[in-house]
C-alpha cells in the first residue's frame, strides 16, 4: 500500500481509504497488526491518506488504540454510535413489527412458520449485533 503512494505525483487532497467492518476480517491478531500498520505509515507520513475505519469497539482493538494513544491522538478521531438505549428500544420495536407483519402474511398464505416465531432471543440477538 505505501509503495504506490511513494511513487505517486502529490495530490492537492488526500485520498481516503474506507476499511469497513475491521472486526469481522480474520482473527483478532490480524485485525491488530492491520490497524498498527495502518497508524505507524501514517505516523511516519508513508501514507498520505486518510483513513477512516468503522468498527465494533472490540477490547482487542481498543487496546491497539490505547497503547498507542499518546501518537494517536493528533492522527485518530474516536466516535462511538448506538450507546444510546432508546436506539435499541427502536430496533427491537421496529423488528418486532416487522417479523409480525412476515408471520401474518404467512398465515394468511397457509405456510406455517411453527411457534413461536421468530424463535426466542432471535430479536434480542438482532439488536445487539445492530451496533456495528
Amino acid at each position: 500500500l505505501v509503495e504506490p503512494f511513494a511513487h505517486a505525483p502529490a495530490l492537492q487532497f488526500s485520498p481516503v481509504i474506507v476499511l469497513d467492518g475491521l472486526d469481522e476480517s480474520q482473527d483478532h491478531k490480524t485485525q491488530q497488526w492491520m490497524l498498527r500498520l495502518f497508524i505507524g505509515a501514517i505516523r511516519t507520513g508513508q501514507l498520505p491518506v486518510r483513513i477512516l475505519i468503522s468498527s465494533r469497539c472490540e477490547p482487542h482493538l481498543l487496546d491497539v488504540l490505547d497503547l498507542e494513544k499518546g501518537e494517536t491522538s493528533k492522527i485518530c478521531c474516536h466516535s462511538q454510535l448506538n450507546d444510546d438505549k432508546s436506539a435499541y428500544n427502536d430496533i427491537r420495536t421496529y423488528l418486532r413489527d416487522k417479523f409480525s407483519g412476515i408471520h401474518s402474511e404467512c398465515e394468511a398464505r397457509g405456510l406455517d412458520l411453527g411457534d413461536p416465531w421468530p424463535f426466542p432471543g432471535l430479536i434480542d440477538d438482532l439488536v445487539n449485533d445492530s451496533s456495528g
